[in-house]
């Protein structure tokens, strides 16, 4: 029998900014799942797959280069300055106290035109004369920014690997874009992995709208109540629960706190994805064999994974 690991000693929430996020379709533990998704938010935001904390630090850090820049070149002051910048993070959700992502904020939950467009909102409401088109060209001119993105846990490859080997679909949903998606994908050894993969600027609702995940299941020939979801912010977690998903299950490598994630629809919270192989063959799932779990949305018993459910 394994020890139960310890939820506080795994991955500090507030150590985290975007990366990909998991959503795994399966069937609410009662047979082997159809279909495993990942869900990545923005450009691999943070948490469920790759750790692109140091990426968003990367962008904010620079984004806030540009506002200073133009804000010395408009003449204000330091006190002004100051005022800007601090509503600019306000608008995007970034502490400047410990220098990370707030948890679920726009910048790890959100698409970069979202992201781009509540930035310029910020700043405008703040007295910066600027414009959409000026912040997008500051934010293009960034590069780049997920090259040495890692990924969350070692071997990941190895570790898809052994979902596709028991038949399960591995797919990736994603408020990041194609170009930053792809680049993951690859960086990371996955992309053969990947059975199909959506991103935020080819669907007309982003997360946390049903919209994304049903495509997905749609181009996969799978129902939603077939399907695990996988996330590590409220959006993918809310996705999951507007599609009405069989599991949906938090993962706390990503910047969603316990709290936000069971709030927003998941019914398993786990340190992260290593996890899901435990959880799938602790309850012969892998076998395709039925579970005496309760799958009730309040009672969720996974020994010996400690399972925290709302």
């Amino acid at each position: 029998m394994k020890d139960e690991p310890e939820f506080d000693d795994a991955v500090d929430p507030h150590s985290r900014a975007r990366s990909f996020h998991d959503s795994t379709c399966y069937g609410r533990l009662q047979r082997k799942p159809r279909s495993f998704f990942s869900s990545q938010e923005m450009e691999p935001k943070d948490g469920t797959l790759g750790d692109c904390t140091p990426a968003l630090k990367t962008w904010c850090q620079k984004m806030t280069n540009n506002v200073r820049k133009k804000c010395v070149d408009d003449g204000r002051s330091p006190t002004q300055t100051q005022l800007i910048v601090s509503q600019f993070h306000q608008s995007i959700g970034w502490d400047a106290n410990i220098d990370n992502v707030l948890p679920s904020a726009p910048l790890s939950a959100g698409t970069w035109d979202g992201i781009v467009q509540l930035s310029a909102e910020g700043l405008m409401k703040a007295g910066l004369d600027v414009d959409f088109d000026q912040v997008r060209e500051w934010h293009e001119n960034l590069g780049d920014i997920h090259a040495c993105d890692a990924p969350l846990i070692p071997h990941l490859p190895d570790f898809l690997k052994l979902f596709k080997h028991h038949g399960i679909m591995i797919s990736i949903c994603t408020s990041d874009d194609r170009r930053s998606t792809n680049a993951c994908m690859e960086n990371w050894n996955i992309l053969d992995l990947i059975d199909y993969s959506i991103c935020g600027d080819e669907v007309v609702e982003n997360k946390p709208s049903a919209h994304p995940l049903m495509e997905l299941c749609g181009r996969a020939g799978i129902m939603p109540h077939e399907c695990m979801v996988v996330g590590d912010t409220s959006a993918d977690t809310q996705m999951g629960r507007n599609s009405k998903a069989g599991l949906i299950v938090g993962v706390l490598t990503g910047s969603g706190t316990e709290r936000q994630l069971l709030d927003t629809g998941a019914h398993v919270i786990l340190p992260n994805i290593s996890y899901i192989k435990d959880l799938l063959e602790n309850h012969d799932l892998f076998n395709g064999s039925e579970s005496d779990v309760d799958s009730t949305e309040n009672s969720v018993s996974l020994s010996p994974i400690k399972i925290r459910a709302g």
